[in-house]
């Protein structure tokens, strides 16, 4: 993202900036790119000079902060574009995986170098334990995480002491070929946790495909969960599903109707944090063994052990008692989340968090809406699930 003017927004590479664009001129746009419709209004041209005297714009010397000489303002840290991934393919070898046949698809996930390694960053935040008699959680399916930024100004997110996400992507035509995660945690100041789901072979469902054109490929093609936490991250661990019908040409559900091929598997991504001088495990899971043919739950519960835990996502409530948790329930009995909208929770709960732990604050749903940047938008067809739980 780019700081300009008061706002962080989303911008193309500098190079193509100041080839298309008089940079000496500020205009309102003609068009939203971000969601893909025309501009509120006429085009205006603006008063840099004015509008220079109270927001900086320019950004000088690599460094985390631009000045105007009179005000300073801090900006998106250049270290949290950074994309390095242990799950490295090619456009080519995506496309000769593609052409396999559904019987390869465990070989071939099998085969996959990184597939289980932890993407974890401790430098961002500078706690290496965290202290207090509350721990604010909030869950979220991001839907690809195309929205992170918007998501990231919601009181909710800010406030949250551990964010646990599902579908997070890397490198992905659909969200900007960004890593979602990493870009999210440093704007938060967070550290965070990323695991591999799926390395995804086709530009995804009909839905992501709007914002995915046909001629530009994924740079890296990785889905995935994760959390972030301004505590330190230990003992990251991942259990996984085998891949099953997720590899498959044939239309169904699990592969969008024949528009999404995968390798990787559904997957919970686990890992330790420090609250107190005591450990609390946390886990971010997606629909784990819900094909009925992988058993996690003991190998969970011996991760867990004795520690005090959070686990939470777009998964089965009966899952929390399999892990020898506490289903955290809603205030009304139903908290819908799915699926959601910026006018409605939906007709079913699919989003869930399990805890060994005290509710402080009773947990509630939030709709997946973002309204005070000058647009509404839906950030996810899922709600927010949040709750307070005391770490004593």
């Amino acid at each position: 993202p780019y700081y300009f003017a008061g706002l962080y927004i989303f911008g193309p590479q500098k190079k193509l900036v100041e080839t298309r664009y008089d940079m000496k001129k500020c205009v309102t746009p003609t068009w939203n790119h971000r969601l893909e419709r025309p501009a509120r209004g006429k085009p205006l041209i603006l008063d840099c000079s004015v509008m220079g005297r109270k927001f900086p714009f320019v950004q000088d010397g690599g460094q985390d902060f631009i000045s105007n000489g009179e005000n300073t303002q801090a900006i998106f840290p250049s270290r949290g574009t950074i994309v390095n991934v242990a799950t490295a393919t090619t456009a080519k070898q995506r496309e000769t995986w593609f052409m396999q046949t559904d019987d390869m698809g465990q070989d071939l996930t099998d085969g996959l170098v990184g597939l289980d390694h932890v993407d974890v960053d401790n430098s961002i935040s500078p706690h290496k334990e965290c202290k207090g008699s509350s721990l604010k959680i909030i869950e979220f399916n991001a839907e690809r995480g195309r929205w992170w930024l918007e998501v990231s100004t919601l009181d909710e997110v800010r406030q949250a002491d551990v964010i646990i996400l599902n579908e997070m992507d890397i490198g992905m035509a659909r969200s900007d070929q960004q890593h979602t995660v990493r870009q999210m945690a440093y704007f938060l100041g967070m550290n965070y946790a990323w695991g591999l789901e799926f390395l995804e072979l086709t530009r995804g469902d009909e839905s992501d495909r709007v914002f995915a054109p046909e001629h530009l490929p994924n740079f890296h093609g990785l889905h995935g969960n994760a959390f972030l936490t301004r505590c330190e991250i230990s003992d990251a661990a991942i259990f996984r599903d085998k891949i099953g019908g997720y590899f498959s040409d044939k239309p169904s559900f699990v592969t969008a109707n024949g528009l999404e091929k995968r390798l990787g598997g559904r997957m919970g991504l686990f890992g330790r944090i420090h609250i107190n001088n005591s450990v609390v495990v946390v886990g971010a899971i997606h629909k784990l063994g819900e094909g009925g043919d992988n058993n996690h739950e003991s190998e969970i519960k011996k991760y867990i052990g004795g520690s005090k835990a959070v686990v939470a996502g777009d998964q089965h409530l009966s899952f929390c008692g399999k892990i020898g948790l506490r289903a955290i329930i809603p205030a009304d009995q139903k908290g819908f989340t799915w699926p959601a909208s910026c006018k409605t929770f939906g007709i079913g709960r699919g989003d869930n968090i399990c805890s060994n732990m005290k509710e402080e604050v009773q947990e509630k749903t939030t709709k997946p809406c973002v309204s005070d940047l000058g647009f509404r938008v839906t950030v996810s067809d899922h709600a927010f699930t949040s709750v307070t739980l005391d770490p004593m």
